[in-house]
This record gives C-alpha cells, structure tokens and sequence, in this order.
C-alpha cells in the first residue's frame, strides 16, 4: 500500500481491525468476508458510529477485500440495504466547526506573553490564519522556509500540503503582521 499516504494507511489498518476484532469474537471469517456477515457488522454498529464512519469502514472493508484479489462484499444488494438502515438510525449533518475569525484572531494574539514561547504562538496564530494551514501543514514550516520580501511581507514555502500532491512546494507571500512579529535577523 505504499501508494497511499501514512494517514491513510493507519487509518485503514484501524477500520479493517475494528471489523476483524468484531469478526474474531463472532468466529465468522475475516477474508474473505461474507456479505451477511458485514451486513451484520453495519447493523451492530449503526446506532454507536456515525453514518461517515460506517461509510468508511465499508470503504477500508472492501479496499482490502479488492487488494487481496477477492470480491467485494460491500457491493452485494444486503450490504447496501444495510447501509441504507444505519443512515436512517443515526441522520446527522456532519458538524461544522466555527472558523478563525479576524477578531478572535486578534484576541489570541493579545493574550499571547511576550516571552519566546508567546512570541511563537502569535507567529503560529497569525501564520496559521493567513496561510489557511491545517495543522499538520502549519508545524511542518520550518524557519529555512520563511523569507523576507522587500516589500516587508513573509514568504512562506509550504513543502507538504493536501492541496499540493506532486509538488515539490509551493510559496506564498503575506501581509506584513506575521512577518512583523519576527525578530529582525
């Protein structure tokens, strides 16, 4: 599977020993998985896991079902029948986390200390909201990535992105408030 990412992979190798470990404990078989028998693993679960992780699980199930050169059971008519079920047992939107906005942007930088390690937080916060970062992008940046225009804005080189896939990197430039958090030098 090396051509699927590190997250993916880990989160694929959770999915499918969830599904083993339920059918270890039942003594159904694993590989190749009946499509009862992962209609029965929907149906268990459709009341504790969301519709999302269901999907998901279906998804890692029969990935791994097609990698092994086996068939599909996700696709048979009972295995969809069941998913139909466990959508209608647990209707949700997916939650919407509120954004960063510029004022309460402005009131973390404020309470950030003046000592080094605060002095890294607003750099994190102001950088972060610029850049639109996810996390993972955003502790990633190293200080080699960040440079100076003439003009006295930050230009950043976001080496791994979700947006980026095959390039090497990319550089943005930004306004002058993270850039004028930085020590001169």
């Amino acid at each position: 599977m090396a051509q699927y990412s590190v997250h993916s992979v880990a989160s694929y190798r959770s999915g499918f020993g969830r599904f083993a470990s339920w059918c270890r404990a039942r003594r159904l078989p694993i590989l190749p998985a009946a499509p009862a028998t992962v209609a029965k693993y929907v149906d268990a679960h459709a009341k504790e896991l969301s519709p999302n992780t269901i999907r998901h699980r279906l998804a890692v199930i029969g990935t791994i079902h097609r990698h092994c050169h086996l068939p599909d059971p996700t696709k048979a008519p009972e295995v969809e029948l069941a998913w139909r079920r466990a959508r209608r047992a647990k209707p949700s939107r997916p939650r919407q986390v509120p954004g960063l906005t510029a004022s309460l942007r402005d009131q973390l930088l404020e309470v950030c200390s003046d000592d080094l390690i605060g002095l890294r937080d607003k750099v994190m916060v102001s950088v972060g909201f610029d850049t639109l970062c996810r996390r993972g992008e955003l502790v990633s940046i190293a200080i080699t990535d960040l440079s100076l225009r003439d003009n006295g804005r930050l230009s950043i080189l976001v080496r791994r992105s979700r947006a980026i896939r095959t390039a090497p990197g990319e550089q943005h430039t930004y306004r002058r408030r993270a850039a004028d958090l930085l020590p001169a030098g």
